[in-house]
């Protein structure tokens, strides 16, 4: 029996341009830095993959996480930070980005996930956001 949970991804099978927890958490501790300093903002998004586990095998699990981080990183900016979070999270760090800016990201990358799939296999993804300095420091 496989004692690996369903959100242990193969890091070797990611996409390049995906980075690890460490490397997105470090990298937001400087862009909350750099916003506070220049007074500007920036916005988190969380896509939530993590229930995909639950009803299918870990293999269709890890190709449908790599589908949709695959989608993700074909539709943000090149400026744009986006990683795992370990936990069956895509994270995406949007530099100067304000409210409105990564609700329209987070409309783009709805579609770009709902067309890299066909039929019925939508998996269900769930984004949320938080833009700082509006929703805290």
């Amino acid at each position: 029996m496989n004692d690996t949970t369903q959100t242990d991804i193969d890091r070797s099978g990611l996409p390049a341009g995906l980075h690890d927890e460490t490397f997105v958490s470090e990298y937001g501790r400087i862009e909350a830095i750099r916003a506070a300093r220049y007074n500007t903002s920036f916005s988190l998004i969380l896509a939530d993959i993590s229930g995909i586990g639950q009803e299918v095998p870990a293999s269709a699990y890890a190709f449908n996480f790599k589908s949709i981080a695959s989608a993700i990183l074909n539709t943000v900016r090149g400026c744009d930070v986006v990683g795992t979070t370990g936990d069956g999270r895509v994270a995406m760090i949007l530099p100067e980005t304000d409210y409105f800016g990564s609700l329209v990201t987070i409309r783009k990358l709805a579609r770009a996930v709902e067309q890299s799939f066909s039929g019925p296999d939508l998996p269900p993804v769930i984004f949320s956001q938080a833009t700082f300095p509006k929703d805290g420091r």
